[in-house]
């Protein structure tokens, strides 16, 4: 139940930066970055390095690319739910890292405010968001 009302939360604050059809097309399986970063940080590295560069050399167009971003930060947000203060802390360089692929400022300001929070150990608290996020461009 935890689970689902975190999934719901995570959609509602990246949901807007996936727009359309974009959102319902991903490269990969959501469910199976969360599964890896919740069990290993080291993994979960090396599967983000992994689809960053198989997003990097596909043929999209900012809206595409930041969808798919925005797919990535929230499978590894939802790997926190649950984790041990030290694999959060472990997880916050792989968000820093894919907030760098956003070409949408406010995106890339919000998975980098994750990141930190993360930095200590603790879950970020999406509950805790003040202002909206704005679509990404295009």
């Amino acid at each position: 139940m935890r689970r689902a009302i975190f999934a719901t939360v995570l959609l509602a604050v990246f949901g807007p930066f996936a727009k359309g059809a974009i959102a319902q097309s991903t490269f990969f399986d959501a469910e199976v970055i969360s599964a890896a970063c919740a069990v290993s940080s080291e993994n979960c590295a090396a599967l983000i390095q992994q689809l960053i560069s198989q997003l990097k050399s596909a043929d999209l167009t900012e809206a595409e690319l930041n969808s798919q971003v925005a797919v990535l930060a929230s499978a590894v947000l939802n790997a926190t739910s649950g984790a041990s203060p030290s694999n959060i802390a472990q997880l916050s360089p792989v968000l820093t890292e894919i907030s760098g692929l956003s070409s949408d400022a406010g995106q890339a300001s919000s998975i980098l405010g994750f990141a930190r929070e993360m930095e200590s150990g603790r879950a970020p608290e999406l509950s805790n968001i003040s202002t909206p996020f704005a679509a990404s461009p295009a």
